[in-house]
């Protein structure tokens, strides 16, 4: 089943085709249903049928039911594949029918499909003709003449003509405000020295990292950062906590196994009309939230959802283990998602995982497989673990394999992104993925020096510390890598001034 905005694209489509090619003036395009009230059908097709109505594109009828295919209710009728496919094969048959019974009904040749198996499939850069593997030299030939009617009509100029009714047809995710939190305590390279073997040089060189904050007091936990970020997001966009639809939490430090954070910091700011759930992907976290929050605003089914990225590592860092006391900080960002149809927002992603690299990277102990015992304390199993050489490995190639990735599959240039915000991890991590994007240092977002590795929140921290330097419609790649191994990309089109 596709994506509502990509049957608002057929309705696009099929109404420049129809208009172009076989001279239907205002072609009346309807969307096949179970029914003709607006509210019939399953999501997908209400969700089409508002996109359709909206658009402005094209001279949309509304929805019709099968009985209504040839009674000249609409030039174009828009549906998805199998139905599509189940609705040709019909009408094939029933000329087969009739054609051996000796009945002759011109409308019907144009089903027949021994002279007319074949159809074009459009595109912006150009359109291929499809015929069946039956198809003979009628049909091929009347392929030929549609191709050369495509053709003149320049319907591919008429495809990729820019036009602003047609970029808001899709509607998409986009970033409206961003906000941090980071908390006051400092912990520098030089009080490390102080703390285990090491020294301000050894760790800047292999890390890129001066100094990360670390949240102090009793009972502190992840929601508190969080509740500060979503605060300041909702008085930045001027939106009440009652606005939000839902909260997502993603983070490896949440305040209890159960419940959901996302729960707790909904009830710290009062968001009653909210629900939420937190979301586990390691360093990952904020590009798989922000990607499953998109969702929810693409579908319709939402207007404002928060995504929240953050940790406080420093409840689950070992301080007298030298290769991950380094790396570590505390701190949390959060983004307002809504819906944007002006081609602006979340344009595409790649997530990934790989479970094999769970011996790498994760916390022995703590899980249903290994419960808490005195023993577990003991041996430090609940702090997290780190086989360096092979993290940083399998992390330098897949994060800049998916960021290129990600570019070609969107046809992008490296002098088409305005901005490279890599998940802070290592300074030479972040290069080797710039290096492969082909982007020079003023245009990738590092602020690992002052603040470390805060799992989750890397990524809004750099947004909302670069926030008054993005333009609107700057192309912004996000990517990040972390235990599970999980790994991805963002492309998103930024939304608006500061």
């Amino acid at each position: 089943m596709p994506k509502p905005d990509v049957l608002c694209q057929f309705g696009l489509l099929g109404s420049l085709l129809a208009e172009a090619v076989y001279g239907i003036k205002n072609p009346k395009v309807a969307l096949l249903n179970i029914g003709e009230e607006d509210k019939k059908g399953n999501v997908v097709t209400q969700s089409a049928f508002g996109l359709m109505k909206e658009s402005g594109q094209f001279n949309f009828v509304g929805n019709i039911e099968g009985r209504d295919l040839f009674n000249a209710k609409a030039d174009v009728i828009v549906t998805d594949g199998f139905t599509g496919n189940i609705v040709l094969k019909a009408v094939e048959a029933f000329h087969d029918l009739l054609k051996t019974r000796g009945v002759h009904e011109p409308f019907f040749d144009r089903f027949d499909y021994e002279n007319y198996g074949g159809c074009p499939v459009l595109g912006v850069n150009g359109s291929v003709m499809i015929g069946h593997g039956i198809s003979n030299a009628i049909t091929i030939k009347n392929l030929l003449h549609l191709s050369r009617n495509v053709v003149n009509a320049r319907l591919n100029d008429r495809i990729r003509r820019p036009s602003n009714k047609r970029s808001r047809m899709r509607t998409t995710a986009a970033i409206t405000a961003v906000q941090g939190y980071l908390p006051d305590f400092v912990l520098s390279n030089a009080v490390l020295e102080t703390m285990v073997d090491t020294n301000d040089a050894w760790i800047t060189e292999r890390t890129g990292i001066k100094e990360r904050r670390i949240l102090k007091g009793k009972d502190q936990g992840l929601s508190v950062m969080a509740v500060e970020a979503v605060r300041g997001l909702c008085a930045k966009r001027g939106i009440d906590v009652m606005e939000i639809d839902l909260l997502i939490c993603c983070t490896v430090t949440a305040d209890h196994v159960f419940p959901a954070t996302a729960n707790i910091i909904c009830d710290k700011l009062g968001a009653k009309n909210a629900w939420g759930f937190d979301l586990n992907a390691a360093c990952s976290g904020f590009l798989y939230g922000l990607t499953t929050g998109s969702q929810f605003i693409e579908t319709g089914k939402y207007k404002k959802v928060v995504v929240v990225g953050g940790d406080k590592m420093s409840s689950i860092i070992d301080y007298t283990d030298r290769a991950t006391c380094i790396i570590f900080g505390d701190g949390a960002g959060a983004v307002l998602l809504e819906p944007n149809t002006e081609g602006l927002g979340i344009i595409d992603s790649i997530l990934r995982a790989d479970g094999s690299g769970c011996q790498y990277l994760h916390q022995k102990a703590g899980g249903s497989s290994r419960p808490s015992t005195a023993r577990t304390v003991e041996n430090k199993e609940h702090y997290v673990y780190q086989e360096g050489k092979a993290v940083f490995k399998f992390a330098v190639t897949n994060m800049a394999d998916v960021s290129a990735e990600i570019m070609a599959k969107n046809n992008l240039k490296s002098d088409d992104v305005a901005w490279l915000v890599p998940h802070q991890a290592n300074k030479r991590i972040i290069d080797a993925t710039a290096h492969r994007m082909g982007l020079d240092d003023s245009r990738v977002m590092v602020n690992i020096e002052k603040f470390g590795n805060t799992t989750s929140g890397t990524l809004p921290l750099c947004l909302w510390e670069w926030e008054p330097r993005l333009k609107k419609g700057d192309n912004i790649i996000l990517s990040a890598f972390g235990g599970g191994f999980t790994w991805g990309a963002i492309f998103l089109k930024w939304a608006y001034n500061s």
